[in-house]
C-alpha cells in the first residue's frame, strides 16, 4: 500500500489532478469554450475522466474512496440528473447528463487528488489575473494592442455586445465603449466581470479567505476591479468569516482594508469621472442597493414579479414550466422557481447540504450562504455543475487540511502526518 506522500507523488493521481482542474476550468466557460465544438469537447472531457478514474482503480486502488458521505453525494447527484435532465419530469440535456456524468467519476477520488487539483488551479487564476491586469492598464492608457472581434450569438446580436480578444485575456465592449461606460471591467478569459469575480471569490473562499497570502491578495485586489455587485457581497461574507475565525481584525484583514484604501485612491486620481461613472452605472445601476436584499432583487424588473406572481396561482408550482418556458427573466432567483418549481430547489439544496455537511459548522455557514446569494442573485448559475464542484472541492481541501496541512504566508510551510508535499 502506498503512503500519502507516494500517493500525492504517483504519475497517475497527477493526471487525475490536471484532469479535475480542465474539468473545472472549462465548466466555468472560458472564452475558448465558443470556438470548441461543444460535443467534441464534452466527448474529451468524459473519456479522461473515465480513463482516469478507472485507471486509478486499476493500478492504484488507494487513489480512490468512496465513504458514505460520497455515496449520500452520488445518489443526490443522481436525483438531481433524473429531475433536471432526463424526460422523466422536465426534457432530456445531453450536455447537462454528461456533464454531471464526469462529476460522478470525479467524487470517488481520494481529497488529495483533488487538493492538488486546486493548488493548480489557484495557480492557474492566479496567473491569468495578472495578464488580465496588465491588459487592462495598457488599455487604460490607450496603448495600441492587436484583438479579435468577437460576437457571441447569445448577447450581442442585438445590444451590440462585443469581445476584444488578445489572447489571454479579453475585453467586453458595447460599441466601441467598455460595457457600462466609464473603466473597463476585467474579464481574464470569461465572458462576463461578474461571473469571473464569482470564481475569484470562491477560489478565496476554498483557502478559507487567507489573506496573508500573496496570491490571494492577488486575486482579491483584481477582483474589484471587475466592479461586481455580487462579488462585494461574496467578500463581505468572506471579511466576517475571517473576522469570526480569528476573533478579531487579524493581519490578513488588515492588508484588505489597505488594498481598498489604495485602490480607491489610484482609481480616483487616474480614473477620476470614468471611475464614478463606472461604480454609478454598473456597481448600482441608478437603484438602491443598500443591502444583501436589494443586491438579489435589482436583477428583477418589476414585469419578472408580475409573471411570477401570477405562476404562484397556476398549479405549477411544484414543478415549474420546465425549460422551455422562458417568458421572465431568470438571473433572478425567481426564474429557477418558475422553471423547475419548489421540488427542483429541494433538490438543489440536498446536493449541496450533502456536499458540504461534513465541514465544522462555521465553513459550512460560509460556502452555504456564498452558494445561496449566486443562486439568488444568478439562479441559472446552479444548472451547471461548476458551483457544486467548487464546494466539492473545498470540503476535500478543508479535509486534506486538517490533516496534513500547515500554511505560513503564500507557501504550504509545514506538514504533518506523514504528508510531504512541495
Amino acid at each position: 500500500m502506498l503512503t500519502n506522500s507516494q500517493l500525492y507523488h504517483n504519475k497517475l493521481c497527477i493526471f487525475a489532478a490536471f484532469n479535475f482542474v480542465i474539468v473545472l476550468f472549462w465548466s466555468m466557460s472560458p472564452y475558448i469554450r465558443w470556438l470548441v465544438p461543444s460535443e467534441l469537447a464534452l466527448f474529451l472531457l468524459l473519456a479522461s475522466t473515465m480513463i482516469s478514474t478507472l485507471s486509478l482503480k486499476q493500478y492504484v486502488p488507494e487513489c480512490l474512496c468512496l465513504n458514505e458521505t460520497k455515496k449520500i453525494i452520488l445518489v443526490s447527484i443522481i436525483c438531481f440528473v433524473i429531475y433536471f435532465t432526463t424526460p422523466l419530469v422536465h426534457t432530456m440535456r445531453w450536455g447537462h447528463f454528461i456533464y454531471f456524468l464526469i462529476f460522478m467519476f470525479i467524487v470517488p477520488l481520494n481529497n488529495l487528488i483533488i487538493f492538488k487539483g486546486y493548488t493548480y488551479l489557484r495557480k492557474l487564476f492566479i496567473f491569468l489575473s495578472i495578464v488580465a491586469l496588465l491588459y487592462w492598464i495598457l488599455n487604460y492608457f490607450k496603448i495600441p494592442l492587436l484583438y479579435y472581434t468577437y460576437i457571441l450569438e447569445d448577447r450581442g446580436l442585438n445590444s451590440g455586445d462585443n469581445y476584444r480578444i488578445y489572447g489571454l485575456a479579453l475585453s467586453l465592449y458595447r460599441g466601441s465603449a467598455p460595457i457600462g461606460g466609464g473603466l473597463e471591467r476585467i474579464c481574464s478569459v470569461f465572458g462576463e466581470p461578474g461571473h469571473y469575480a464569482i470564481y475569484i471569490s470562491f477560489i478565496l473562499a476554498i483557502d478559507k479567505f487567507r489573506f496573508n497570502r500573496v496570491g490571494n491578495l492577488i486575486l482579491f485586489t483584481i477582483g474589484c476591479l471587475t466592479f461586481s455587485t455580487a462579488y462585494y457581497g461574496l467578500m463581505t461574507m468572506g471579511i466576517m468569516y475571517r473576522i469570526v475565525l480569528e476573533k478579531g481584525v487579524g493581519k490578513g484583514v488588515k492588508n484588505v482594508l489597505l488594498i481598498i484604501i489604495g485602490l480607491l485612491f489610484l482609481v480616483i486620481i487616474f480614473g477620476g469621472n470614468n471611475f464614478f461613472y463606472t461604480a454609478s452605472n454598473r456597481i448600482f445601476e441608478d437603484r438602491e442597493v443598500d443591502n444583501i436584499v436589494d443586491l438579489v432583487e435589482n436583477r428583477a424588473s418589476n414585469e419578472t414579479k408580475e409573471i411570477y406572481s401570477d405562476f404562484l396561482n397556476s398549479g405549477k408550482l411544484l414543478i415549474g414550466n420546465g425549460y422551455d418556458e422562458r417568458p421572465l427573466q431568470i438571473t433572478n432567483w425567481r426564474g429557477f422557481i418558475y422553471q423547475f418549481g419548489v421540488i427542483g430547489v429541494l433538490i438543489t439544496l440536498f446536493l449541496i447540504l450533502s456536499i458540504i455537511k461534513k465541514v465544522d459548522l462555521l465553513y459550512f455557514t460560509l460556502l452555504l450562504s456564498m452558494i445561496l446569494l449566486v443562486a439568488l442573485h444568478r439562479s441559472y448559475q446552479m444548472y451547471s455543475i461548476t458551483f457544486y464542484l467548487l464546494a466539492f472541492t473545498a470540503v476535500c481541501v478543508n479535509t486534506v487540511e486538517r490533516k496534513y496541512i500547515i500554511y505560513k504566508n503564500d507557501s504550504i510551510n509545514v506538514t504533518k502526518n506523514s504528508l510531504q508535499i512541495e
